[in-house]
């Protein structure tokens, strides 16, 4: 979502209630490669970019090993 507004705060307040996965305020499409993007619920892929994109496309591992 884009938001264009002369008041930066009433702008963040209305950006927390969106329900999306970006929401640029007096700019569009920056795309950051530590910031992450994507949709919400059933939208788009998942996510890309920074961690939350990293552990979209990861599977974690727990490896136990004996002392002895």
């Amino acid at each position: 979502k884009v938001l264009h507004c002369s008041d930066l705060k009433a702008a963040q307040t209305y950006a927390t209630q969106l329900q999306c996965g970006t929401v640029w305020i007096n700019t569009h499409a920056e795309v950051l490669p530590h910031a992450p993007f994507g949709g919400w619920k059933m939208s788009g892929l998942g996510a890309e970019f920074g961690l939350e994109g990293l552990l979209e496309n990861t599977i974690g591992q727990t490896v136990h090993i004996s002392k002895v």
